[in-house]
């Protein structure tokens, strides 16, 4: 998994991000997360070991850490879907988008006073504290691009390969309302 200060501390915030995607989507019940303070911001973490599901989207972001770690993830998205029988009829979708390279900075590395991180945390759960509930249920999926620079036979663990062809691609909920967060270094 992350290796580097950078690699842990990206892992460590998408963490964070996804839980509280998770929390403020109600994916789970409260009793899954616990408070914690991260970059003077109090955020919910998502806890292992509370339900098969849980743990799922837990190992889904290690395997997009992982892939970071090894330099070939290009974007990792999160739908979520309100579609009585169709995960891919996305109502949400949350993405983060990596780049690579010496004139590239890692998206999400910390900066000198952490205040990039913290202002970011603070508008996302701003966010998500002003949007509609959902309709129950909520079906999540997720999915991953890889880099034309993976290493042979790597799979990010957590992830299946699959040709183009026999992926069902997203179909994005009509009228939905965007929003775009930039992290600036």
């Amino acid at each position: 998994m992350a290796s580097t200060v950078a690699e842990r501390y990206f892992a460590a915030t998408l963490h964070i991000v996804f839980s509280e995607i998770a929390y403020y989507r109600y994916l789970f019940p409260d009793s899954f997360f616990k408070i914690v303070n991260y970059e003077n911001v109090s955020v919910h973490a998502l806890i292992r070991g509370k339900s098969i599901e849980s743990d799922q989207l837990l190992a889904s972001v290690d395997g997009a850490c992982d892939a970071m770690a090894h330099e070939c993830l290009q974007t990792f998205v999160i739908g979520l879907s309100i579609h009585p029988t169709k995960h891919t009829f996305i109502r949400e979708l949350y993405a983060f988008q990596l780049g690579y390279g010496a004139d590239y900075k890692l998206l999400g590395t910390r900066s000198k006073s952490g205040k990039t991180t913290e202002l970011f945390l603070r508008r996302l759960a701003a966010l998500l504290r002003q949007m509609e509930a959902l309709a129950l249920p909520i079906l999540m999926s997720m999915r991953m691009a890889l880099t034309d620079s993976v290493p042979p036979g790597y799979t990010p663990p957590g992830f299946q390969s699959f040709m183009a062809k026999d992926v069902e691609d997203y179909t994005i909920y009509p009228n939905l309302w965007k929003a775009r967060f930039k992290l600036r270094h």
